[in-house]
C-alpha cells in the first residue's frame, strides 16, 4: 500500500472517532461507559445545620435531631403541685432548728396577702407573670409560696435553676390539659442578657397558654432592672410589695397562730423592728457566732 493510501485511511479513523465521541455511538461488542452521576443538591428541611456538610454520593434519609435547650427539664406531668411545695426545699431560709418541728415555721398572714391573693387569682384566669418585692429578710419567698398553695391549687410548678433556657417551655407545655407555673425566686437571675430569659415575648407565649409565673425580687434588684433594657418584662408583672418590718395587726397573728411553735413566739417577743421572718432567718446565725 502506497503512501497516499496509509494517509487516507488514517484520516477517516480519525473522522470516525471525532463521530463517536461527539454522537456517543460505540463499537458494536464495546463496553458501555459507566452512567455520569446526576448532579446531587444538599437539602436541610425542619431545622438549620451549622458548619460544612459533605455530600457522599446518594444518601436516602437523614435525620438532624433539633438540640434540647440547655438545663434538664422534667417531664410537666412530673411537676410538683404548687399545694406540696416544700419551703426550705424551694427557696425558704431555715429557722433554728427545734425537734419535732419542720425547718420552717408555720406560715402567719400578712398584711398584703389579700393583695397578693387577687394578683394570683387574676393570673390564673389570664395568665401572667405576679411578682413579690421587698427588703432582703421580708418574707418574699414563704408569702409568695403561701399564696401559690391556696390560689394556684393544682397548678403544677416548674422551679428552673438559674441558667436554664427557658425558650422551650411554651412548645413543652402547649397541647397539655393541666394547669402549670414556673416559680422564678430571685427574678433578676433569669432576667440577665444571655439566650432563654424571661423576656416580654416569652411570657406572652406562656400567658397564651393560661400559664403563671411567680417570682420574688429585692427591691434593690428590682430598681436596677427596671433601669436596665432586659427588665423590660417587669412593667407587665402585677406587683405586690411586702415590708420586712411587720405592722403591729400582723405580730398579733403571730402570737394568736404560732401553733406552739417556740420560734415564732420567741420572733413575736423579740424580733422588733428588723421583722419577724428576718429574726426567724438571722437568730441561728447569731447563736452559732457566740
Amino acid at each position: 500500500m502506497d503512501e497516499e493510501s496509509v494517509e487516507r485511511i488514517a484520516a477517516r479513523v480519525a473522522m470516525h472517532h471525532a463521530r463517536e465521541a461527539s454522537t456517543g455511538a460505540r463499537r458494536p461488542g464495546a463496553p458501555a461507559p459507566p452512567d455520569r452521576p446526576a448532579a446531587v443538591r444538599n437539602t436541610v428541611s425542619g431545622g438549620s445545620v451549622h458548619g460544612p456538610v459533605i455530600q457522599a454520593d446518594t444518601i436516602s434519609t437523614v435525620t438532624i435531631q433539633a438540640p434540647a435547650f440547655p438545663g434538664a427539664v422534667p417531664d410537666p406531668e412530673t411537676w410538683p403541685v404548687a399545694e406540696n411545695l416544700d419551703p426550705v426545699t424551694f427557696g425558704v431560709r431555715p429557722a433554728e432548728r427545734v425537734p419535732g418541728r419542720r425547718a420552717a415555721p408555720p406560715y402567719i398572714l400578712r398584711a398584703r396577702d389579700g393583695d397578693l391573693d387577687t394578683a394570683l387569682e387574676q393570673a390564673a384566669q389570664d395568665g401572667g407573670l405576679v411578682l413579690v418585692i421587698g427588703e432582703p429578710f421580708a418574707g418574699k419567698t414563704r408569702t409568695a409560696l403561701a399564696g401559690m398553695a391556696d390560689q394556684l391549687r393544682g397548678f403544677r410548678v416548674f422551679a428552673p435553676a438559674r441558667g436554664t433556657d427557658l425558650r422551650g417551655l411554651p412548645a413543652l407545655l402547649n397541647g397539655r390539659r393541666g394547669r402549670y407555673a414556673v416559680w422564678l425566686d430571685d427574678l433578676d437571675g433569669y432576667l440577665d442578657d444571655g439566650e432563654g430569659r424571661l423576656e416580654p415575648r416569652l411570657l406572652a407565649q406562656l400567658a397564651a397558654l393560661k400559664a403563671v409565673v411567680v417570682g420574688t425580687m429585692r427591691e434593690d434588684a428590682y430598681d436596677a432592672c427596671r433601669a436596665a433594657p432586659h427588665g423590660r418584662v417587669l412593667d407587665l408583672a402585677r406587683t405586690v410589695e411586702l415590708a420586712r418590718e411587720w405592722s403591729p395587726s400582723e405580730r398579733e397573728q403571730v402570737s394568736l397562730a404560732h401553733d406552739g411553735d417556740p420560734r415564732l413566739a420567741d420572733a413575736a417577743r423579740s424580733s422588733g423592728p428588723v421583722g419577724v421572718a428576718a429574726y426567724l432567718t438571722l437568730s441561728p446565725l447569731l447563736w452559732e457566732g457566740e
